[in-house]
Protein backbone atom coordinates (compact mmCIF):
# COMPACT_ATOMS: atom_id res chain seq x y z
CA UNK A 1 0.00 0.00 0.00
CA UNK A 2 1.58 3.72 -0.89
CA UNK A 3 0.39 7.16 0.08
CA UNK A 4 1.92 9.72 -1.78
CA UNK A 5 2.86 12.95 0.19
CA UNK A 6 3.61 15.93 -2.24
CA UNK A 7 2.31 16.66 -5.55
CA UNK A 8 5.63 19.42 -5.61
CA UNK A 9 8.74 17.98 -3.71
CA UNK A 10 12.35 18.31 -4.91
CA UNK A 11 13.01 14.97 -2.79
CA UNK A 12 12.61 11.46 -3.52
CA UNK A 13 12.18 9.03 -0.72
CA UNK A 14 10.29 6.91 0.55
CA UNK A 15 9.07 5.97 4.42
CA UNK A 16 9.18 1.77 5.12
CA UNK A 17 6.93 0.57 7.76
CA UNK A 18 8.21 -2.79 8.84
CA UNK A 19 5.70 -4.96 10.90
CA UNK A 20 5.91 -8.31 12.55
CA UNK A 21 4.25 -10.23 15.33
CA UNK A 22 5.19 -8.14 18.34
CA UNK A 23 4.93 -9.23 22.00
CA UNK A 24 1.54 -9.04 23.56
CA UNK A 25 0.56 -9.21 27.09
CA UNK A 26 -0.87 -12.69 28.17
CA UNK A 27 -4.18 -12.77 29.94
CA UNK A 28 -4.78 -13.68 33.41
CA UNK A 29 -7.56 -15.77 32.77
CA UNK A 30 -8.32 -19.06 30.59
CA UNK A 31 -9.25 -16.79 27.40
CA UNK A 32 -9.96 -13.45 26.01
CA UNK A 33 -11.81 -12.77 23.39
CA UNK A 34 -10.71 -9.78 20.67
CA UNK A 35 -12.24 -9.71 17.78
CA UNK A 36 -15.86 -11.17 15.98
CA UNK A 37 -16.34 -11.27 12.13
CA UNK A 38 -20.47 -11.65 12.53
CA UNK A 39 -21.42 -10.60 9.43
CA UNK A 40 -19.07 -13.05 7.18
CA UNK A 41 -18.53 -12.70 3.41
CA UNK A 42 -19.99 -15.60 1.61
CA UNK A 43 -20.22 -14.20 -2.05
CA UNK A 44 -17.21 -15.33 -3.59
CA UNK A 45 -17.65 -18.92 -3.87
CA UNK A 46 -20.96 -20.44 -5.18
CA UNK A 47 -23.19 -21.84 -2.96
CA UNK A 48 -21.41 -20.83 -0.14
CA UNK A 49 -23.39 -20.09 3.17
CA UNK A 50 -23.08 -16.64 6.13
CA UNK A 51 -22.72 -19.22 8.73
CA UNK A 52 -20.21 -21.58 7.53
CA UNK A 53 -17.62 -18.28 6.89
CA UNK A 54 -17.99 -16.73 10.06
CA UNK A 55 -14.94 -16.49 12.46
CA UNK A 56 -13.32 -14.95 16.12
CA UNK A 57 -10.30 -14.54 17.43
CA UNK A 58 -8.98 -14.92 20.97
CA UNK A 59 -5.93 -15.20 22.81
CA UNK A 60 -5.24 -18.02 24.98
CA UNK A 61 -4.12 -17.19 29.16
CA UNK A 62 -1.53 -18.72 31.24
CA UNK A 63 -2.27 -22.66 30.22
CA UNK A 64 -2.49 -24.49 27.29
CA UNK A 65 -5.54 -25.66 26.00
CA UNK A 66 -6.83 -28.58 24.09
CA UNK A 67 -9.36 -28.33 21.07
CA UNK A 68 -11.89 -30.87 23.45
CA UNK A 69 -11.64 -28.45 26.44
CA UNK A 70 -12.73 -25.53 24.76
CA UNK A 71 -16.88 -24.85 24.24
CA UNK A 72 -18.81 -21.93 22.36
CA UNK A 73 -22.18 -20.83 22.90
CA UNK A 74 -23.19 -19.12 19.98
CA UNK A 75 -25.13 -15.70 19.85
CA UNK A 76 -27.46 -17.70 18.26
CA UNK A 77 -29.67 -20.83 18.38
CA UNK A 78 -26.54 -22.97 16.65
CA UNK A 79 -25.47 -25.82 18.73
CA UNK A 80 -21.82 -26.22 18.98
CA UNK A 81 -20.37 -29.09 16.91
CA UNK A 82 -17.11 -29.38 18.30
CA UNK A 83 -13.24 -28.98 17.06
CA UNK A 84 -12.30 -31.22 14.09
CA UNK A 85 -8.39 -31.42 13.13
CA UNK A 86 -7.69 -34.05 10.49
CA UNK A 87 -6.63 -33.81 7.10
CA UNK A 88 -9.28 -31.25 5.73
CA UNK A 89 -8.43 -28.22 8.18
CA UNK A 90 -4.38 -29.10 7.04
CA UNK A 91 -5.43 -28.50 3.85
CA UNK A 92 -7.64 -25.65 4.66
CA UNK A 93 -4.84 -24.33 6.73
CA UNK A 94 -2.36 -24.81 3.24
CA UNK A 95 -4.43 -22.89 1.15
CA UNK A 96 -5.62 -19.96 3.27
CA UNK A 97 -1.49 -19.33 4.17
CA UNK A 98 -0.98 -19.59 0.49
CA UNK A 99 -3.16 -16.46 0.18
CA UNK A 100 -1.28 -14.43 2.66
CA UNK A 101 0.92 -11.66 1.04
CA UNK A 102 2.39 -10.27 3.86
CA UNK A 103 4.52 -11.59 6.94
CA UNK A 104 1.59 -13.39 8.83
CA UNK A 105 0.97 -17.13 9.09
CA UNK A 106 -1.93 -19.65 10.23
CA UNK A 107 -0.79 -22.67 12.26
CA UNK A 108 -2.98 -25.35 13.71
CA UNK A 109 -2.67 -26.25 16.87
CA UNK A 110 0.03 -29.17 17.59
CA UNK A 111 -1.21 -32.56 18.81
CA UNK A 112 -4.34 -30.50 19.31
CA UNK A 113 -3.52 -28.41 21.90
CA UNK A 114 -2.72 -24.58 21.76
CA UNK A 115 0.22 -23.12 23.32
CA UNK A 116 -0.72 -20.99 26.30
CA UNK A 117 -0.18 -17.06 25.30
CA UNK A 118 -1.30 -17.31 21.50
CA UNK A 119 -3.36 -15.97 19.28
CA UNK A 120 -6.06 -17.93 18.24
CA UNK A 121 -8.49 -17.88 15.06
CA UNK A 122 -11.52 -20.10 15.28
CA UNK A 123 -13.57 -20.65 11.66
CA UNK A 124 -17.27 -21.62 12.10
CA UNK A 125 -17.08 -24.79 9.81
CA UNK A 126 -14.96 -26.66 7.69
CA UNK A 127 -17.45 -26.06 4.79
CA UNK A 128 -15.37 -22.32 4.46
CA UNK A 129 -14.67 -20.34 1.23
CA UNK A 130 -11.09 -19.84 1.12
CA UNK A 131 -11.79 -16.60 -0.92
CA UNK A 132 -14.63 -15.22 0.98
CA UNK A 133 -12.74 -13.28 3.37
CA UNK A 134 -8.96 -11.99 2.70
CA UNK A 135 -6.47 -12.99 4.60
CA UNK A 136 -3.93 -11.49 2.21
CA UNK A 137 -2.63 -8.67 4.75
CA UNK A 138 -2.25 -10.72 8.18
CA UNK A 139 1.13 -9.62 9.85
CA UNK A 140 0.98 -11.97 13.09
CA UNK A 141 1.18 -15.59 13.13
CA UNK A 142 -2.08 -17.09 14.24
CA UNK A 143 -3.14 -20.86 15.50
CA UNK A 144 -6.08 -21.38 13.59
CA UNK A 145 -9.25 -24.09 15.08
CA UNK A 146 -12.10 -25.49 12.79
CA UNK A 147 -15.24 -26.16 14.02
CA UNK A 148 -17.06 -29.45 12.25
CA UNK A 149 -19.22 -28.94 9.37
CA UNK A 150 -23.03 -28.69 9.73
CA UNK A 151 -24.23 -25.20 10.92
CA UNK A 152 -24.84 -22.97 7.56
CA UNK A 153 -27.17 -20.77 10.01
CA UNK A 154 -25.43 -17.80 11.33
CA UNK A 155 -23.84 -18.23 14.67
CA UNK A 156 -23.37 -14.39 15.37
CA UNK A 157 -26.62 -12.74 14.33
CA UNK A 158 -26.56 -9.45 12.09
CA UNK A 159 -27.48 -6.00 12.20
CA UNK A 160 -31.14 -5.09 13.05
CA UNK A 161 -30.75 -1.75 10.90
CA UNK A 162 -32.98 -0.99 8.18
CA UNK A 163 -32.23 -1.66 4.71
CA UNK A 164 -32.04 2.42 4.14
CA UNK A 165 -28.53 4.25 4.92
CA UNK A 166 -28.43 5.92 8.22
CA UNK A 167 -26.29 8.21 9.61
CA UNK A 168 -27.16 6.69 13.14
CA UNK A 169 -28.66 3.69 13.93
CA UNK A 170 -32.23 3.14 12.76
CA UNK A 171 -32.91 -0.55 14.59
CA UNK A 172 -33.86 -1.08 18.74
CA UNK A 173 -31.28 -2.06 20.69
CA UNK A 174 -31.05 -5.36 20.85
CA UNK A 175 -28.44 -7.62 22.68
CA UNK A 176 -26.92 -10.94 21.48
CA UNK A 177 -24.10 -12.84 23.97
CA UNK A 178 -21.21 -15.28 22.39
CA UNK A 179 -19.27 -17.09 25.53
CA UNK A 180 -16.23 -19.11 24.90
CA UNK A 181 -15.24 -21.50 27.93
CA UNK A 182 -12.72 -23.71 29.35
CA UNK A 183 -14.71 -26.75 31.67
CA UNK A 184 -11.90 -28.14 32.57
CA UNK A 185 -10.98 -24.80 34.55
CA UNK A 186 -14.48 -23.50 35.27
CA UNK A 187 -13.23 -20.71 33.33
CA UNK A 188 -15.09 -18.60 30.11
CA UNK A 189 -14.95 -14.92 28.05
CA UNK A 190 -18.25 -13.27 26.95
CA UNK A 191 -19.01 -10.69 24.80
CA UNK A 192 -22.56 -9.09 24.63
CA UNK A 193 -22.81 -6.90 21.56
CA UNK A 194 -25.92 -4.58 20.16
CA UNK A 195 -27.02 -5.32 17.09
CA UNK A 196 -27.56 -1.56 16.34
CA UNK A 197 -24.76 -0.83 16.58
CA UNK A 198 -22.81 -2.73 14.05
CA UNK A 199 -21.65 -0.61 11.27
CA UNK A 200 -22.01 -1.08 7.47
CA UNK A 201 -18.81 -0.83 4.61
CA UNK A 202 -19.41 2.49 4.60
CA UNK A 203 -19.09 3.29 8.39
CA UNK A 204 -22.77 4.08 8.49
CA UNK A 205 -26.03 1.92 9.63
CA UNK A 206 -28.57 -0.06 7.83
CA UNK A 207 -28.53 -0.89 3.66
CA UNK A 208 -28.65 -4.18 2.06
CA UNK A 209 -26.84 -7.72 3.54
CA UNK A 210 -23.53 -6.87 1.10
CA UNK A 211 -23.51 -3.49 2.34
CA UNK A 212 -23.44 -4.96 5.98
CA UNK A 213 -21.10 -7.83 5.17
CA UNK A 214 -17.71 -7.12 6.97
CA UNK A 215 -19.20 -5.95 10.10
CA UNK A 216 -16.78 -7.12 12.73
CA UNK A 217 -16.84 -6.00 16.66
CA UNK A 218 -13.51 -5.60 18.31
CA UNK A 219 -13.17 -6.30 21.96
CA UNK A 220 -10.94 -4.57 24.34
CA UNK A 221 -9.74 -6.68 27.86
CA UNK A 222 -8.67 -6.88 30.47
CA UNK A 223 -11.83 -6.22 32.95
CA UNK A 224 -14.99 -5.74 31.32
CA UNK A 225 -14.87 -6.04 27.48
CA UNK A 226 -15.20 -3.15 25.97
CA UNK A 227 -17.14 -3.82 22.13
CA UNK A 228 -16.09 -1.31 18.98
CA UNK A 229 -17.97 -1.62 15.69
CA UNK A 230 -15.68 -1.48 12.60
CA UNK A 231 -16.25 -3.16 8.85
CA UNK A 232 -13.27 -3.51 7.43
CA UNK A 233 -15.00 -5.28 4.24
CA UNK A 234 -14.53 -9.03 2.86
CA UNK A 235 -11.34 -9.31 5.69
CA UNK A 236 -10.70 -11.82 8.01
CA UNK A 237 -10.77 -10.30 12.10
CA UNK A 238 -7.62 -9.34 12.78
CA UNK A 239 -6.05 -5.53 12.64
CA UNK A 240 -4.82 -4.57 9.00
CA UNK A 241 -2.02 -3.02 8.11
CA UNK A 242 -2.19 0.60 7.41
CA UNK A 243 0.69 2.97 7.23
CA UNK A 244 -0.25 6.82 6.22
CA UNK A 245 1.74 10.18 5.91
CA UNK A 246 -0.18 12.56 7.69
CA UNK A 247 1.59 15.49 6.85
CA UNK A 248 -0.28 17.74 4.93
CA UNK A 249 0.98 18.54 1.38
CA UNK A 250 3.17 21.48 0.99
CA UNK A 251 5.64 22.57 -1.24
CA UNK A 252 9.17 23.15 -0.21
CA UNK A 253 12.44 23.79 -1.39
CA UNK A 254 15.75 22.13 -2.17
CA UNK A 255 17.67 22.57 0.64
CA UNK A 256 14.87 23.13 3.31
CA UNK A 257 13.47 21.08 6.29
CA UNK A 258 10.69 19.67 6.56
CA UNK A 259 8.72 17.32 9.49
CA UNK A 260 7.39 14.05 8.35
CA UNK A 261 4.43 12.70 10.47
CA UNK A 262 3.14 8.96 9.94
CA UNK A 263 0.51 6.62 11.55
CA UNK A 264 1.22 3.01 11.67
CA UNK A 265 -1.18 0.92 12.21
CA UNK A 266 -1.34 -3.01 13.16
CA UNK A 267 0.45 -5.48 14.60
CA UNK A 268 3.65 -2.88 14.23
CA UNK A 269 7.38 -3.95 15.65
CA UNK A 270 9.33 -0.77 14.02
CA UNK A 271 8.81 1.62 11.61
CA UNK A 272 12.35 2.83 9.48
CA UNK A 273 12.02 5.96 6.84
CA UNK A 274 14.64 5.63 4.03
CA UNK A 275 15.28 6.86 0.46
CA UNK A 276 16.20 9.35 -1.71
CA UNK A 277 17.79 12.77 -1.84
CA UNK A 278 17.74 13.88 1.85
CA UNK A 279 18.54 13.29 5.03
CA UNK A 280 16.30 11.70 7.93
CA UNK A 281 16.88 13.23 11.57
CA UNK A 282 15.95 10.47 13.07
CA UNK A 283 15.11 6.74 11.08
CA UNK A 284 12.97 4.77 13.45
CA UNK A 285 9.78 7.23 14.77
CA UNK A 286 6.50 8.04 13.72
CA UNK A 287 7.81 11.97 13.25
CA UNK A 288 11.25 12.69 11.63
CA UNK A 289 12.39 15.80 10.09
CA UNK A 290 13.74 15.87 6.87
CA UNK A 291 16.53 18.21 4.74
CA UNK A 292 15.58 17.81 1.40
CA UNK A 293 19.13 17.88 -0.57
CA UNK A 294 19.30 18.09 -3.87
CA UNK A 295 16.95 16.39 -6.37
CA UNK A 296 15.24 16.79 -9.58
CA UNK A 297 11.80 18.44 -9.18
CA UNK A 298 8.27 15.94 -9.27
CA UNK A 299 9.76 13.50 -6.85
CA UNK A 300 7.44 12.45 -4.47
CA UNK A 301 7.88 10.17 -0.82
CA UNK A 302 5.89 7.50 -0.05
CA UNK A 303 5.05 5.40 2.40
CA UNK A 304 4.81 2.03 2.17
CA UNK A 305 3.50 -1.40 4.51
CA UNK A 306 5.65 -4.35 4.97
CA UNK A 307 7.51 -4.07 1.67
CA UNK A 308 10.41 -2.72 -0.80
CA UNK A 309 9.77 0.10 -2.43
CA UNK A 310 7.56 -0.50 -5.68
Amino acid sequence: MSRSLFHRLCFAGSAIALFGAAQAQIPTKCVEIESILADACNNACSNAQEGENEMFRFMVGPAPITLGDLTAQWATANSFLGWVQNTTTASLTAQLNATITNCGWLLEPPNGVIPAGRRVLGITSTDMCVAGNSFASLSDTLYVIFQNQGNTFGHFKNTNNGTTITSWPSGTQSFRTFILSVPSEACSDSVTYNLSQMVNQFGSYGGDYVQNDGSTLVVGWPGAPTVTYVNHGCQAPFTPLTADITTDPVAVLCGSTIELNAVATGNVVSVHWSGGAGTFSNVVTNNTPTRLQQARPGYRPVLLCGGPLR
